[in-house]
């Protein structure tokens, strides 16, 4: 197992750092804290140090080099294995601890064989011997942008970053394997992004009852309030029929005081052409029988409005 030695987070000024001195070489042994080499931005110069007791494996920068955030500047061999509080103390320190094996990253989980983004290596052909350093368990959830393996050659280091957030699914190479141009190196699963149906539903409406032609803006306000009560009775009449059946009662009630009143108004007239004496004493009979069926009539109506305005 080795350890990258990486350009720190660089503040939102400075998109690279300028590589100053390197310190080491390659085979060289080197302890915690032992200087490796200097780094220079805009308006700060800090030396980078040796994470543990190890030796110097292969150096992939130069002075003078410009190398981006968190690019991969030599790495170190430890000289003994890590324990686990060693590792997680590292990790904390933002320093990525790769797996040595394929039973350390590989996991059994639901979405192992789920994978609809595919990862491949990049272009290799013109360089010598590769391997593949993996830094995430399948299964794990990762964030656009995180870093899951790199294929480190004799000079330089290709850092395979995640291109959106989900889950990794599956690694086709294994730690310390050997990758080609364009090769497969893992899967991983992102949720499908919901779409909003836009189209709006369609509302049932009586049987019968169809959606009326768009009417031309010169339409009379008394057609327009017409075609409004008639829609509003039929729509009444489909979800109520109790209603219904009230306003068919009212209509024929109406109906029925509106054949009667010929007959009163010539009882009316009779009573109109007798003697003063007579018309005095009767008229007051003719009222007592109107004023009934008016108020009959217009309570009716008045129902039949109120009914019709409220459904």
């Amino acid at each position: 197992m080795t350890l990258k030695v990486r350009v720190p987070i660089l503040s939102s000024d400075n998109e690279k750092a300028h590589i100053g001195k390197v310190f080491v070489e390659a085979g060289q042994q080197v302890k915690c804290g032992d200087s490796l080499c200097s780094v220079e931005t805009d308006k700060v110069i800090f030396e980078l140090a040796a994470y543990v007791d190890g030796v110097v494996e292969k150096i992939f920068t130069k002075e003078g080099d410009y190398k981006k955030e968190y690019a991969a500047l030599m790495s170190i061999t430890p000289l003994t294995e890590l324990s686990t509080d060693e590792k997680e103390e590292l990790q904390s320190s933002d320093v990525a601890i790769p797996f040595t094996s394929a039973l350390e990253c590989v996991v059994t989980h639901a979405l192992k064989e789920q994978g609809n983004i595919d990862i491949v290596a990049p272009d290799l052909s013109e360089l010598g011997r590769n391997f593949l350093n993996i830094y995430v368990k399948e299964g794990s959830t990762v964030e656009q942008g995180d870093l899951l393996c790199d294929i480190e050659t004799d000079d330089e280091v290709f850092d395979i970053y995640a291109n959106h957030s989900g889950v990794i699914c599956k690694f086709n190479k294994m730690p310390n394997d050997t990758i080609c141009s364009g090769e497969l190196l893992v899967t991983m699963y992102q949720e499908p992004k919901k779409t909003v149906d836009t189209t709006k539903e369609q509302v049932q409406k009586p049987q019968g009852i169809t959606d009326s032609p768009q009417e031309p803006k010169s339409r009379s306000i008394e057609e327009i309030c017409a075609d409004a009560n008639l829609q509003v009775e039929l729509d009444a009449q489909s979800n109520n029929p109790e209603q219904a059946s009230f306003e068919e009662t009212a209509k024929d009630l109406i109906s029925q005081e509106r054949s009667e009143l010929p007959d009163i108004l010539s009882e009316v007239s009779t009573t109109q052409s007798c003697t003063d004496t007579e018309v005095t004493t009767n008229t007051p009979q003719a009222s007592s029988s109107v004023k009934p069926f008016l108020c009959g009539m217009l309570f009716a109506t008045g129902l039949f409005a109120l009914f019709t305005y409220l459904y």
